[in-house]
């Protein structure tokens, strides 16, 4: 994805990673995930967040993801779940948070972190 792109997912999308598929977002790339999308990763996928990338998820939206996967958020991003969120996160899922990282997780939202689970916030 370049500069400025805008992947958006309707009612009922699917968006699957498959084992070693690699998802990069590039410094004001925004994701934006609607009612009912589902974004489900597979084993050793990658999803990389550069500076400023924006996941929003809205309204029930669920991100799974599976053994070994590795989300990697960088400088300013910002993961945004609102309203019935869900981030379900199973074994060896590593979560990894660089300065000025913001999790905003609003009104019933949901992590789920499992064994072998790892949400790291550095400084």
């Amino acid at each position: 994805m370049k500069f400025q792109d805008v992947l958006i997912m309707k009612p009922q999308d699917v968006f699957i990673m498959k084992p070693q598929d690699v998802l990069i977002m590039k410094p004001q790339d925004v994701l934006i995930m609607k009612p009912q999308d589902v974004l489900i990763m597979k084993s050793q996928d990658v999803l990389i967040m550069k500076s400023q990338d924006v996941l929003i998820m809205k309204f029930q939206d669920v991100l799974i993801m599976k053994p070994q996967d590795v989300l990697i958020m960088k400088f300013q991003d910002v993961l945004i779940m609102k309203f019935q969120g869900v981030l379900i996160m199973k074994s060896q899922y590593v979560l990894i948070m660089k300065p000025q990282d913001v999790l905003t997780m609003k009104s019933q939202d949901v992590l789920i972190m499992k064994p072998q689970d790892v949400l790291i916030m550095k400084p």
